[in-house]
């Protein structure tokens, strides 16, 4: 069973929590997170892949033929 004391120490400790919230404010937003290190990984991993599919896909739309070393080296034997 809760006595006076308890009851009082308990209003006391209220009292307190109420004021420090309100003296405390609402915040500023300082305290906010750093960005994972995870999600800036797969960031750079998406980039990476989209940029490889957009040199693959221009190669293609652009038909210029395929040159290996062998054909340039003929060319410039001639």
């Amino acid at each position: 069973m809760t006595t006076h004391r308890d009851l009082a120490e308990a209003d006391a400790f209220h009292r307190r929590r109420l004021v420090r919230a309100f003296v405390s404010g609402a915040g500023t937003g300082s305290h906010v997170e750093p960005p994972r290190s995870g999600r800036c990984l797969i960031g750079g991993l998406v980039l990476a892949g989209v940029l490889v599919a957009a040199t693959a896909s221009s190669e293609a739309l652009t038909g210029h033929p395929d040159i290996g070393w062998h054909d340039v080296l003929t060319r410039i034997s001639r």
